[in-house]
């Protein structure tokens, strides 16, 4: 039986198919953490969530960033919640 729920799992979407998501950043064997670029925030990428700003990519290509450590990455996070980059 279909299911008249706003919040059905045919609504929700993944960043890593959003155009909106400009950076794609793994540490590890962790899971892959997507940068919006509308909201400045970082998700990870393959988790379903509902998102209004989400604009379907259509298969193009993911330049995905590895880390070893998460000391490798500071540099691109210090002024993260200030807007500016270094």
């Amino acid at each position: 039986m279909a299911s008249n729920n706003k919040n059905s799992l045919d609504n929700f979407v993944r960043c890593i198919d959003c155009k909106n998501a400009t950076a794609y950043y793994q540490w590890q064997k962790n899971p892959i953490v997507a940068q919006c670029s509308i909201l400045k925030e970082r998700q990870v990428a393959e988790t379903n969530r509902l998102c209004k700003l989400f604009s379907a990519s259509f298969g193009e290509s993911r330049n995905i960033q590895h880390f070893n450590s998460y000391e490798e990455s500071d540099h691109l996070f210090d002024d993260y919640s200030t807007g500016e980059s270094s």
